[in-house]
């Protein structure tokens, strides 16, 4: 809160003034004594040029009487009035309308860091949130269990888009708001379709401008996971994470590229993140994969596979279930249903990357990097904090009740001076521009 207005206490609009100041006195001049001395309105002896006090007393003079009984009268009047100014005064320096000044002049309160906005009047409190992302113009877009909801938090009027809308389903299960400001959303779909490219329109309709088909194999059916790349060579790809491993959009080559796996077995590809050097990480079911895409519109494992391994001491083939991944400051993190969370520290050398595993959260469905130093980790346990510097982590679900989850998803928010994170939870979306 910034300092209060202070503001002084008005000045007075006349001074204190003295005894004297207040006496009247007048001045006769030799008739007028001689009449009021006739009229007995003046005390005797008095001559030409003597000053008369409102009393009728002589007060000054050459035979002006000795001070005494008119002169205590005039002291005791002139008590009394410095009594009145006294109280004038005090009226003057009125502390309490200072005080009422200052109130008043009070900013108002700072905004709310975590703010949530209620989504049951489009969607069911149950419905799964299945994707979760910003735009550039700071509208939110959530793919669920129901239908892909636009809200925009200003105003907090939301859209709900489906099947008469241009969607295959309403169902979608992944949304990117790209760059461009266009759509990308994933479906369950079939080997023709496994999503849409949408272009938003002034009032707010969609306009489909492809639909998503990789054809090439006829593997691929359904998208779980589409994020565009950032940085490097590949800056501005669309990268997507299928039921048969990573498939792409090379923007620049203006090709769906597909698709992408290490190795046999392999699962559901949920996690996508992008390191500075321009690598592509992928995390299915059962592996975490680092690839290194040569931008020629062939995406290819003999060509672009880099590494993977499997980041938890177990054996391959059990199930690791890696839901999301992202990646800041040489280090991509790990959200896992089955093991929980899991650090990769980054080494350009092929095999010497080193592998970080945290004892809680036990369970994770998304992770979220801030800069390099915060890590969001989201939990059916509600929000979880990793600082970085320390390498401590810390459950702040207890601190507000919405940030107590379950929370399904999680997405950073660049429009929102200094960030905001984003949480989809049952039955509402959460803005948090700071953790208290």
């Amino acid at each position: 809160m910034g300092a209060p207005n202070t503001v002084g206490a008005p000045g007075h609009p006349s001074q204190a003034q003295t005894p004297s100041a207040l006496r009247t006195t007048v001045v006769l001049g030799g008739a007028l004594s001689a009449a009021m001395m006739a009229s007995g309105c003046a005390a005797p002896e008095c001559d030409s040029g003597f000053v008369f006090n409102t009393d009728g007393l002589c007060v000054a003079g050459p035979s002006a009487p000795p001070s005494g009984g008119g002169d205590t009268a005039d002291t005791s009047l002139d008590t009394g009035d410095t009594g009145a100014d006294t109280g004038d005064t005090a009226d003057t320096a009125d502390s309490g309308d200072t005080a009422d000044t200052a109130d008043t002049a009070d900013t108002a309160p700072p905004p709310d860091p975590i703010v949530p906005f209620d989504t049951t009047a489009w969607l069911p409190a149950s419905a799964v949130w299945y994707g979760l992302s910003v735009a550039p113009d700071g509208t939110v877009w959530a793919a669920a269990a129901g239908g892909l909801l636009h809200l925009d938090p200003v105003s907090g009027v939301g859209r709900l888009y489906g099947i008469a809308d241009g969607l295959y389903s309403d169902t979608p299960r992944a949304v990117l708001a790209a760059t461009d400001g266009t759509i990308w959303v994933g479906e369950v779909g079939t080997v023709d379709v496994q999503g849409e490219h949408f272009q938003v329109e002034s009032d707010g309709t969609l306009t489909l401008l492809a639909y998503i088909n990789y054809d090439e194999s006829a593997e691929e059916l359904a998208n779980y996971r589409i994020k565009e790349q950032p940085y490097g060579v590949g800056a501005g790809d669309i990268w997507m994470g299928m039921n048969e491993g990573l498939c792409l959009w090379d923007a620049h080559k203006a090709v769906y590229a597909e698709h992408a796996h290490p190795t046999h077995p392999h699962g559901l590809t949920r996690g996508i993140a992008f390191t500075d050097e321009g690598d592509i990480w992928g995390g299915d079911d059962d592996q975490l994969a680092r690839w290194r895409y040569s931008n020629d519109g062939d995406l290819n494992p003999a060509a672009d596979l880099f590494e993977y391994w499997v980041p938890w001491p177990v054996e391959i083939g059990t199930a690791i279930n890696i839901l999301d991944l992202d990646a800041a400051g040489g280090r991509v993190w790990l959200a896992s249903t089955s093991y929980g969370l899991a650090r990769v520290d980054v080494s350009d050398t092929k095999g010497a990357s080193t592998t970080a595993l945290y004892a809680e959260p036990t369970t994770a469905n998304a992770v979220r990097t801030l800069g390099d130093w915060t890590v969001y980790v989201g939990t059916d346990a509600g929000l979880y904090v990793v600082d970085v510097a320390t390498d401590t982590v810390a459950s702040v679900a207890t601190l507000d009740p919405d940030l107590a989850g379950p929370i399904q998803q999680l997405a950073t928010d660049a429009t929102h001076a200094p960030w905001s994170m984003w949480l989809a939870e049952p039955g509402k979306l959460v803005r948090v521009d700071e953790v208290p």
